[in-house]
């Protein structure tokens, strides 16, 4: 039976996500060890298929929870996109989405103190 996730506690699961070639070589530099080490694995178990046509390659990290998730693949920035489960995917997509927001608008016009 396949974990499900949840927004508390710990349960755990896993994601699918697609990384830059440059990203996946650094990746224990930027993650938990075991998040590091469950891409590594399940790229060498994918075996001799390809990277994608943009290059990236496809990875299984195992999270805790959907914060879990969002939170550790947020700070790999644009090198990585989360492919599955729907909620991380759906959760990062809102989560990046409300900064950019937020500077697409003009900033609005700056009053010298005491004017």
């Amino acid at each position: 039976m396949r974990p499900r996730w949840s927004t508390r506690g710990a349960t755990r699961g896993e994601a699918v996500v697609r990384l830059t070639p440059g990203l996946l070589e650094r990746l224990p530099d930027l993650v938990e060890p075991a998040v590091a080490r469950g891409a590594r694995e399940s790229r060498r178990a994918a075996g001799s298929r390809r990277a994608g046509p943009d290059g990236r390659v496809r990875v299984v990290v195992p999270v805790e929870t959907v914060e879990h998730a969002v939170g550790t693949l947020l700070r790999l920035g644009a090198e990585a996109e989360v492919v599955a489960p729907a909620e991380p995917r759906e959760q990062m997509a809102r989560t990046v989405g409300a900064p950019a927001d937020t500077y697409l608008r003009p900033p609005p016009t700056a009053r010298p103190q005491g004017s």
